[in-house]
């Protein structure tokens, strides 16, 4: 089996249909930064793990189910995944 390394994780994000174009370029720009240093420094290394938790498996399947509602503006798609991910009785699910 293959090992995963950061440019396999990073190549799964760009890939990634759900991923905005901002996103794809930050993490392309990790990417270049790892191909030309073979590793990442921590607050890179954090920036990967939170671009893969914006796009899991969960997270994409949110979006689908909102954009299959009717919904297309990316800012209220973002929005609304976004608040599913607040806890139900804080600050930050009633600002969202």
């Amino acid at each position: 089996m293959a090992r995963i390394t950061y440019q396999n994780r990073l190549f799964k994000i760009i890939n990634n249909p759900y991923c905005s174009a901002r996103d794809k370029d930050f993490a392309g720009d990790l990417l270049t930064y790892y191909k030309r240093h073979r590793k990442l420094t921590a607050g890179r290394a954090r920036c990967v793990r939170e671009l893969e938790e914006r796009y899991s498996p969960e997270a994409c399947e949110a979006i689908q189910r909102l954009r299959d509602q009717g919904e297309s503006d990316p800012r209220i798609i973002s929005l609304k995944a976004l608040e599913g991910r607040c806890e139900p009785s804080s600050w930050d699910k009633g600002f969202l």
